[in-house]
């Protein structure tokens, strides 16, 4: 299961790798907001009554994201949602090794509500609602963004490892199911050892109970057989051959090497300003000679003319 907590790099012209999204057909409804009230409102606020994500995976390994679901407002007077969506992304496969990554969110859009972005160093915040206006009952949210994951860092072959519902969502909300459609650039090979569903809380994943199908080796789609609290995450894994991603972007870190440049620049300037202000003048003692007590200078003078001549 993938965990998230870091940077956000300016995204070129991945979208232009994007598919038409316009065969998304997302059926919503199934589970009554009363009957969803009446048997987890008193534990959740918040009940996700149908969640459907559609994920179009591209060649240079940027995902066009889309979810719509409907909330069921189980807590009086609530003006919208927040969706908070991680930029930094780290996790550990079935084998035990370490997945972390630094994604890109960009193209973001909120279907038909006034919302409001923050964006912060581990991801990006949206506040979705109207200040004027109290949510009742239930409302339905559709959300798209573009995910940059970059160039695939597993070595021996690259992957496709996404968070289809994330941990990081309240635990006053939870997902009474899950339904996905992910579309892959091309076809892959696959068995039960390449591809596989996780959930649970981070550090204690287990299998996940879902159902899927793989069309044409190239579209996966599913559903969930199980509810997801605030705080569980249903995980996505599937290997694929080496090379199977083009042309994605290689992670860089300008934040920290504009830094380093500062630091340098820093320390030259310092040093400068050092030797033209900084620097103590050469300290030259002064040698001076007073004569004894109870003797006045010329006595002194013809006292010492005298000891010479001897």
């Amino acid at each position: 299961i993938l965990f998230f907590a870091i940077s956000l790099t300016f995204l070129g012209n991945s979208a232009s790798a994007i598919t038409d999204l316009r065969d998304i057909d997302l059926d919503l409804g199934s589970i009554s907001c009363d009957s969803a009230k009446s048997q987890y409102g008193g534990r959740y606020n918040y009940i996700i009554t149908d969640y459907d994500i559609y994920i179009v995976v591209n060649e240079n390994n940027t995902y066009k994201v889309t979810e719509k679901f409907d909330v069921c407002f189980a807590k009086q007077g609530s003006h919208g949602i927040y969706r908070n969506i991680p930029k930094k992304i780290e996790g550990w496969r079935e084998d035990g090794s370490r997945y972390k990554t630094i994604a890109i969110v960009d193209d973001i859009s909120v279907s038909g509500d006034k919302y409001t972005k923050e964006s912060s160093a581990s991801q990006v915040s949206l506040k979705i609602g109207d200040p004027d206006v109290i949510v009742s009952n239930n409302k339905q949210y559709t959300i798209s963004y573009l995910y940059d994951f970059g160039e695939d860092k597993l070595e021996g072959a690259d992957e496709f490892y996404f968070n289809l519902i994330g941990a990081n969502w309240d635990s006053d909300v939870i997902f009474l199911n899950a339904d996905y459609t992910i579309h892959m650039p091309k076809a892959f090979k696959y068995d039960q050892k390449s591809l596989g569903f996780s959930s649970g809380p981070i550090n204690r994943s287990r299998e996940a109970d879902v159902d899927y199908e793989v069309v044409g080796n190239r579209k996966i789609v599913g559903s969930s057989n199980e509810t997801y609290p605030g705080g569980e995450a249903l995980t996505i894994r599937v290997v694929l051959p080496e090379g199977y991603y083009v042309g994605a972007h290689k992670e860089s870190y300008p934040f920290a090497m504009l830094a380093v440049a500062i630091g340098a620049i820093a320390a030259v300037v310092s040093y400068i300003l050092f030797l033209i202000f900084g620097r103590d003048s050469k300290i030259i003692s002064q040698v001076s000679y007073d004569p004894p007590k109870n003797i006045n200078p010329l006595e002194f003078g013809l006292l010492s003319s005298s000891i010479n001549q001897n």
